[in-house]
């Protein structure tokens, strides 16, 4: 059974690296802030619908020396305006279900699910995470990141695209 459990991390995990299959290569122009300066920026985008669904900034200097992104994600959980399911594994926190609250309802708009193969793809704009597939978000180039949500570095101007996606 251990074997089986480890074989089924690695698996998610890999297909992870090569996360963005159906957005690789997307631009993305519309649900995009003014400015990401001063700011960490968390998207989250249905790929079933034009453009990014939501966005939410954050003041970069809330964040300190060693936060992640993770720590935004639950920041934003906090202050009502997301909502997501998953559990923490070897590798991290892992995202089964992803989502907004929209006039006080949770939008859980992205979901993993093995029998369709989808997944929670995650992509970044800090380069010490690039994992590279890339896709445009506004005037920013994004990549897959090759780490995931509790382990993705946050800076000024940073931005944390969540995404469903498929292997």
């Amino acid at each position: 059974m251990k074997k089986l459990s480890l074989f089924s991390a690695v698996l998610i995990l890999s297909a992870a690296l090569f996360a963005g299959c159906a957005r690789g290569g997307a631009v993305i122009s519309s649900g995009v802030p003014e400015s990401f300066e001063g700011f960490v920026t968390l998207v989250a985008d249905d790929p079933a619908t034009d453009g990014a669904d939501v966005y939410f900034q954050l003041p970069y200097s809330d964040f300190s020396e060693g936060d992640t992104a993770y720590t935004l994600v639950q920041r934003l959980k906090e202050q009502g305006k997301i909502c997501y399911e998953g559990s923490e594994s070897a590798y991290g926190f892992m995202f089964t279900a992803f989502g907004w609250v929209e006039n006080g309802e949770e939008n859980m708009a992205l979901r993993a699910d093995d029998a369709s193969h989808a997944f929670i793809a995650l992509y970044t704009s800090v380069e010490a995470d690039f994992g590279g597939m890339p896709m445009t978000y506004g005037p920013l180039t994004l990549e897959t990141s090759s780490v995931g949500i509790s382990s993705m570095h946050l800076a000024d101007g940073a931005v944390v695209y969540i995404t469903e996606s498929t292997w």
